[in-house]
């Protein structure tokens, strides 16, 4: 990988990124302390997983709220704001709707 040189002198401390239409959490992973999946902000798409599913590593946190009832389960959209104050981030995680779903503190 082209960063492998760079990512191996000093760790990550946090990593944003969409493409993929859902938003997970992912526990420090290939020298990226905070790695944050924020892809749940345009496209319609199924929500696959349950609730009470597990997560598979080394993701701890899935937004898995939907709306839809039968084989039809739309996720939610959603997105993060980050307040940067010194040397952390006040990441608070947003619905379509405006409800707060998850805040962290990243530092």
């Amino acid at each position: 990988m082209k960063l492998d040189k760079s990512l191996t002198q000093r760790d990550v401390d946090a990593w944003f990124w969409g493409h993929e239409h859902r938003c997970v959490f992912y526990k420090h992973h290939d020298h990226v302390r905070h790695a944050r999946l924020i892809g749940n902000g345009g496209v319609p798409v199924y929500m696959t997983h349950r609730d009470d599913e597990e997560y598979k590593a080394p993701a701890f946190y899935e937004y898995r709220k939907f709306f839809g009832n039968g084989f039809e389960h739309w996720a939610y959209f959603g997105f993060a704001v980050a307040d940067l104050d010194g040397g952390t981030a006040h990441v608070r995680y947003i619905n379509e709707f405006g409800g707060e779903f998850a805040k962290e503190d990243l530092s």
